[in-house]
């Protein structure tokens, strides 16, 4: 799936930049008029920043999810349950995700904690587990990585 979206990134990001060529290259005098000037640039402007975004935001994650494995504060998550993740689907099959809760004895406050995304029930790999290791940021608990290494398979932990 990552080299997938690498892949469409680049490919937008080149589509992008081509257009966005041809438009700087119609603006030159006594070339074809603002319309197609205009279209060119905007098809090249929105292709431009969407293959940016494919590339920059799933490798931006990554580099959030080492952080907080390095620096995060660990704390021990009860496992809730494994659900459904309706948010989106690929061939009209969702993804499952591990939903926790950690109570913040300081606060007294209850923290929810969502799994990332995998493609197969992870049930049988969490039989008889109780808790799952969750790394906080220590400046906002709203930044989190649940961490699955070592008990889902290491192909689909993250």
């Amino acid at each position: 799936m990552k080299l997938v979206m690498t892949l469409v990134g680049a490919i937008f990001t080149l589509i992008g930049a081509v257009f966005t060529a041809v438009c700087l290259f119609l603006l030159l005098p006594n070339r074809l008029g603002a319309f197609l000037t205009g279209t060119f640039g905007g098809l090249g402007v929105v292709f431009l920043v969407l293959g940016l975004c494919f590339l920059v935001v799933p490798r931006r994650r990554q580099k959030t999810i080492a952080r907080l494995l390095e620096q995060g504060t660990p704390v021990s998550a009860r496992i809730e349950e494994v659900e459904v993740d309706r948010r989106f689907s690929m061939n009209y099959r969702h993804p499952f995700r591990i939903r926790c809760a950690w109570q913040d004895t300081a606060s007294g406050r209850t923290h929810t904690f969502y799994s990332e995304s995998v493609w197969y029930d992870p049930s049988p790999y969490l039989a008889g587990r109780q808790t799952l290791t969750v790394y906080l940021d220590p400046n906002d608990p709203r930044r989190y990585v649940v961490d699955t290494a070592g008990v889902l398979p290491a192909e689909e932990t993250r």
